[in-house]
């Protein structure tokens, strides 16, 4: 489904150039990253705080894909 929407958007000329099978891949591998270091997903703890804002997460995942 993620290659898909690549594909789509490379279309549309909104995403960079690439083969969306890979492209796809790395998006996954940013967003596991993200959420294997967000204490709201990983902690028990109620109070722990973010590490990395849901905006700054968007502009690198921005900046890694449009063009």
């Amino acid at each position: 489904m993620q290659a898909d929407l690549f594909t789509e958007g490379q279309r549309a000329g909104i995403f960079r150039d690439g083969d969306p099978a890979v492209l796809s891949r790395i998006f996954s591998g940013i967003v596991h990253g993200y959420q294997s270091l967000d204490p709201a997903v990983m902690s028990d703890d109620p109070t722990a705080g973010e590490r990395l804002s849901i905006p700054s997460l968007h502009e690198i995942v921005e900046g890694a894909f449009t063009r």
